[in-house]
């Protein structure tokens, strides 16, 4: 009998899947943040910040993240743009991971 791994496990720390999840993690951080400044329920910042987040993690969940084929920017691209001031922040300690700092390049070259 032939043994196929999954796709996530030939790979296991693929660059994109990587840098998704410090966006997963950062934005859960932000989320956090402008939920404990707006104490009587959430700004319509936060509440847009929210439903980006939503969007793209179910995006992340499901394996589409980085595999939008809609032209021009896509919701992933605009949240990401968001997030690339605070990304250079917390991509600091992972200089050396060359492969992952290709991928936020790209990504930031594209932010307007």
């Amino acid at each position: 009998m032939l043994f196929v791994k999954p796709w996530f496990r030939q790979r296991p720390y693929s660059p994109k899947i990587k840098l998704a999840g410090l966006v997963v993690k950062l934005s859960e951080k932000l989320i956090q943040q402008k939920i404990d400044i707006t104490k009587n329920g959430l700004s319509s910042e936060a509440e847009s910040f929210v439903w980006s987040y939503t969007m793209l993690k179910s995006r992340y969940m499901n394996k589409m993240f980085w595999m939008d084929a809609i032209s021009g920017k896509s919701s992933n691209e605009r949240y990401l743009h968001q997030l690339v001031p605070l990304l250079s922040e917390e991509l600091r300690s992972e200089v050396d991971d060359v492969e992952l700092m290709e991928v936020y390049e790209q990504i930031a070259s594209t932010a307007v």
